[in-house]
């Protein structure tokens, strides 16, 4: 059953909701007026609502049984300390590197010649290097990112799901020539991540302004037509799932309406999900590098032509890509994966349940709101 219809059916049961007043006495008024009672804020849903109504959210953290997570939990006492000083003299080294490679280098430019060979390099070893101190020690890949197919040809830019924050390292790790990301704009002033998205001529982004997202829009279409610079990777997603589903895609990679070529990338475990999911940073952080071992395989698609119908239409070419990674998923990993009806935005919301912000009602009120909006968009 379609998410929506999930959705409609669960909040069908549940009372009307009227406008919020600022002011707590118009409100209970309100709610008298529609002859039902306000939630307080103690009102919770059962984990069955929670799954059936925002699919692909609510990770668990462990299966495991008490005792390996004990064990976990003593070995990360040694491997946590070590990986964390292992992780920070990479990333110093790292910087240095890309502080001397950008020494007369314009600010804001993408670096060129042999700058662009050297950070290509280092970009790739650092990043398999971080990846070791995490604990992928291999890494399982299939197929490989596109060359141009003409000389004159752009690269076709890459299109990948979106778990972790080692995505990018694996990316970088197990593809070919460097590469430039489409990133949030805090991720410019970062004093390491900054500083070398920048010298690859990162595309950035402010998530909540409408002139920001159209300007990044047209920063990757000129991206992506231009055969001078780096490919382009893009988490359409806009935010981290859990391995289950692919949430709505952003429109922003297909508005052009040229090839893409579709990235999986999948963390397979047993015990400890290491999808970045419902769960704190420091969390998430400390659940990977506590682990001896971890794993991750990632998969290079074909490049995607869109149809006529699909570079007209970028809302239909995004829905066909995603149903294109979902059977794909499915046959070279062995699971399944869903086609998600939610937005990153409405994923939010429920995140603000799980922080206690919303109580239930409030969040099924602002689920079903955001869905409207977005039906009638």
């Amino acid at each position: 059953m379609h998410m929506l219809e999930h959705t409609n059916r669960v909040a069908v049961a549940k009372p009307k909701h009227p406008k919020q007043s600022d002011n707590d006495e118009e409100t209970a008024n309100l709610w008298s007026e529609t002859g039902t009672t306000q939630p307080g804020p103690q009102s919770r849903a059962t984990v069955a609502e929670e799954l059936e109504v925002f699919p692909g959210c609510r990770a668990p953290l462990t299966t495991a049984p008490l005792a390996l997570t004990v064990l976990k939990v003593l070995l990360g006492t040694v491997l946590v300390p070590l990986r964390i000083v292992l992780f920070v003299c990479v990333t110093t080294l790292f910087w240095l590197s890309v502080k001397v490679l950008v020494i007369g280098h314009k600010k804001d430019g993408a670096l060129r010649g042999w700058r662009w060979a050297c950070i290509d390099a280092v970009a790739r070893t650092t990043s398999r290097a971080l990846l070791l101190c995490c604990g992928y020690h291999w890494i399982h890949r299939s197929g490989r990112p596109a060359d141009r197919e003409t000389p004159t040809s752009h690269l076709p830019t890459l299109v990948s799901n979106h778990q972790s924050w080692t995505d990018p390292f694996a990316i970088m790790a197990m593809g070919h020539g460097c590469y430039g990301f489409l990133a949030m704009a805090e991720l410019r002033k970062a004093p390491v991540l900054g500083v070398a998205a920048r010298a690859v001529d990162g595309v950035f982004v402010d998530r909540t302004s409408e002139a920001s997202r159209a300007a990044a829009a047209e920063a990757l279409k000129r991206r992506m037509q231009d055969t001078s610079q780096s490919r382009v990777v893009v988490f359409p997603e806009a935010g981290t799932s859990d391995g289950s589903c692919l949430l709505q895609f952003r429109k922003g990679a297909f508005r052009p309406g040229l090839p893409l070529q579709p990235c999986l990338i999948r963390y397979p475990h047993r015990w400890y999900n290491q999808s970045w999911d419902s769960q704190s940073i420091w969390s998430h952080v400390f659940n990977i590098l506590s682990s001896p071992h971890n794993r991750v395989s990632i998969t290079f698609m074909p490049v995607y032509h869109p149809s006529p119908a699909e570079q007209a239409d970028p809302a239909l070419y995004a829905d066909n890509l995603r149903k294109s990674m979902c059977e794909e998923w499915r046959r070279v990993y062995g699971c399944d994966i869903r086609e998600s009806s939610l937005s990153m935005t409405e994923k939010r919301i429920y995140q603000k349940y799980r922080d206690g912000v919303y109580d239930w009602g409030e969040c099924l009120r602002r689920l079903e709101t955001q869905q409207v909006e977005r039906g009638g968009k």
